[in-house]
């Protein structure tokens, strides 16, 4: 009986050598090389390029598949915060201690650390809270949110409502990057406030300023835009358009 000949399909390779061990191996290879007066730099060149894109690739696949094997293992978080808003209403919200008791065990154990910096966005009146995740193999991903440099609900000082917002950056980078979900998950109206306002509330302070001037007041547009903190009308936010207005308000009933 005549057989045939099976052909195997061809398969992607990949580096079965963790990237610490792969770079051991590539140190090794480097000195041997550097002792042999007759190699070719060029092509030993090309091939560490090629070996670097490989540890790099190696690294990657390494943070994703822990990242998986991680994400199965979070467990939802209960809110046992309160935040109060300016309302009658307190919010509920899961803590960031409480949310970082229960999962960083398991971030260290899939080989993760996390960190956080911020940086002043380009028009100087927001923060942004960068959260930098590093896994064990050399691998790093960044999630980031934006905050108001202070937050005064509840009678805060600027100290105090500086600690709440980078607290809260914190919360919400981490949540974020890693899908953890709150029950009765919400942004505690934090995100929205952010957003700068729309065009019917752009007109609305137009036309305050406008009244203001048509009365014969003198009008400061550099003393108002530096008030709320902005370059532009446009960038105030949508959290600061009542203070906005109030403040149109406030110049408008005392007739100066």
């Amino acid at each position: 009986m005549k057989t045939l000949d099976v052909v195997p399909e061809q398969q992607v390779l990949v580096p079965q050598e963790r990237p610490a061990e792969m770079a051991s191996s590539l140190l090794t290879v480097i000195a041997r090389a550097a002792s042999d007066p007759h190699v070719d730099v060029d092509k030993m060149q090309r091939l560490l390029d090629m070996q670097l894109a490989l540890m790099a690739r190696a690294a990657e696949t390494s943070f994703n598949q822990a990242l998986a094997r991680l994400q199965q293992q979070l467990p939802r978080i209960m809110k046992r915060g309160m935040i109060g808003r300016g309302t009658d209403r307190e919010i509920p919200y899961a803590k960031y201690e409480d949310i970082c008791e229960v999962t960083l065990p398991l971030l260290y154990k899939e080989g993760f650390t996390v960190s956080y910096s911020e940086r002043l966005t380009p028009n100087g009146n927001m923060m942004e809270i960068v959260a930098t995740f590093r896994h064990i193999d050399g691998h790093h991903e960044t999630g980031s949110a934006f905050t108001p440099l202070t937050d005064d609900s509840g009678g805060k000082n600027k100290v105090q409502g500086g600690g709440s917002v980078y607290a809260y950056g914190q919360r919400y980078t981490y949540c974020k990057f890693l899908n953890i979900v709150a029950e009765g998950e919400d942004d505690d109206g934090m995100q929205a406030a952010m957003q700068p306002i729309d065009e019917k509330q752009v007109s609305k302070i137009i036309d305050l300023i406008a009244d203001i001037m048509d009365h014969g007041q003198a009008f400061n547009d550099a003393g108002f835009l530096k008030l709320m903190g902005v370059k532009r009308i446009e960038d105030i936010t949508a959290g600061d358009f009542q203070k906005a207005v109030s403040a149109l308000n406030d110049k408008r009933r005392s007739g100066k």
